[in-house]
């Protein structure tokens, strides 16, 4: 597919924005508190051009905002980023003014607000916030990412109670697993038996009441010490009648604006077992694990998996299609929606059930990618992108005045016109290569392509 040409502004801005120059002025415009000045300077121009432009502009109605409200955690997964950050910023958690004054304008037009971290559950502020969020704006769903072992029973209680989409970072079918594959030190099997017994606790709480389908989902990162463990995990997932299971490829192992796993030997193998496990629970249970994947590890082993015949595939997986034979995911997400409405919240759709940041738009006759027009993501150190697979954007504080900001300024800024103007264009230089939006790297694995598509298709 050829690509089309990005306006000659936008390419000459963000050279300038990438250039010695323009990241002198804008160092230079921090330390001397003229930042606005200098940015109207670098987009004046832009503004004029873009102002008009409906693909450019956008008010996040139906959107989603993603609050990472610590970078705290009272996990030691061995692979985790945030522990190359620095002390300072690991300890950051963000400023509740932010969250209960700043954000206040955005709260009534959102569909979603996604919690996470960090850990969700372990911010000083985390439950008192959910519950805001819930007493004050019904409407919005509340969702939620964590390890599980803070979830304790007055969170479990008030995500029951207001229908959250819970996710947990379970990475393991059993603690042995754990303890190898993912914890850096002990005890790790003590903190996995901990957050196992707070998933089976949710389980039996969210069946007494009736809403079995609010079911969290889980996720595992496979790495050579892990890999083995994939159908185990999905069975685990099945019996806690988890939404759905997702599975990331540890990005420490492998390169993954490459093209190849740096441990092939085991995470072939495991990338098929998903593939086949995918297509043989299509419309049942869905299985995400197409993001940060080598794209070209998994076009010869889709084309392996397609021309096996289903039965075949059916009897291999026996066991773990006969836990899902009674599973639905549209008749689910029917009936969560129902229940949704009872309760005055706003109508998921299909695809925002199960990949609510990382799917595609339609705007001005074009599909797009979700994120730069209806997402906002919010740092503790103010950070403030549409995406966090994005390059660095914009930062709250530089838009705080007479203590409220005024978030058109933000969700219009330059930047985001610019960034929304390219991406339209198919223009992805500010996105990481990896993520299967950037539909100019991985044309062949759009993130729908052989999960939701199967659905109306049939396997």
């Amino acid at each position: 597919m050829d690509r089309p040409q990005t306006s000659s502004l936008s390419i000459r801005l963000e050279k300038l924005k990438r250039s010695r120059l323009g990241q002198a002025a804008v160092r230079l415009s921090v330390r001397l508190g003229l930042n606005k000045a200098i940015r109207h300077v670098l987009f004046q121009a832009t503004s004029r051009v873009l102002a008009d432009n409906p693909v450019c502009l956008d008010q996040i109605e139906d959107g989603l905002l993603r609050i990472r409200i610590t970078n705290l955690c009272n996990a030691q997964c061995r692979y985790c980023g945030l522990r190359s950050w620095s002390k300072e910023e690991q300890q950051r958690s963000m400023e509740p003014k932010w969250f209960y004054e700043y954000c206040r304008p955005l709260y009534e037009k959102l569909k979603i607000v996604l919690i996470t971290g960090g850990d969700a559950f372990v911010a000083r502020e985390s439950f008192n916030y959910m519950k805001f969020l819930s007493e004050n704006y019904p409407q919005v769903t509340v969702m939620t990412e964590s390890n599980g072992q803070a979830f304790s029973e007055r969170f479990q209680e008030l995500a029951c109670q207001n229908l959250f989409i819970t996710h947990f970072s379970l990475n393991a079918s059993c603690p042995e697993v754990f303890q190898k594959g993912c914890w850096a030190g002990k005890p790790g099997e003590t903190a996995y038996l901990k957050a196992l017994d707070n998933l089976w606790t949710y389980k039996a709480l969210l069946e007494s009441r009736g809403l079995d389908v609010f079911g969290p989902s889980v996720s595992m990162v496979i790495n050579k010490d892990t890999a083995h463990d994939v159908i185990d995990f999905i069975k685990l997932a099945l019996k806690l009648n988890a939404r759905c299971a997702s599975f990331f490829f540890d990005y420490t192992e492998s390169d993954m604006a490459g093209s190849s796993f740096g441990q092939p030997e085991t995470s072939r193998p495991a990338l098929k077992t998903l593939m086949e496990l995918e297509r043989v629970l299509a419309r049942r249970f869905f299985i995400y694990f197409r993001l940060w994947l080598p794209f070209a590890e998994a076009a010869p082993l889709q084309e392996e998996v397609e021309a096996t015949p289903l039965a075949e595939l059916q009897e291999k997986h026996r066991e773990v299609l006969d836990l899902a034979r009674d599973r639905s995911m549209s008749e689910e997400l029917r009936q969560r929606n129902e229940i949704r409405a009872q309760r005055g919240k706003k109508v998921i759709l299909f695809e925002e059930a199960w990949t609510p940041t990382i799917r595609m738009i339609e705007v001005c006759g074009k599909q797009v990618c979700f994120a730069p027009w209806k997402e906002i993501d919010l740092y503790p150190n103010g950070r403030l992108d549409f995406c966090g697979w994005y390059k660095e954007t914009l930062n709250l504080r530089d838009f705080i005045e007479n203590d409220s900001v005024d978030w058109s300024r933000i969700l219009n800024s330059p930047e985001f016109r610019t960034i929304r103007n390219n991406i339209w264009n198919y223009c992805f230089d500010g996105c990481q290569t990896c993520c299967p939006m950037n539909n100019c790297t991985s044309p062949v694995i759009p993130i729908h392509k052989y999960g939701f598509d199967r659905i109306e298709a049939g396997a």
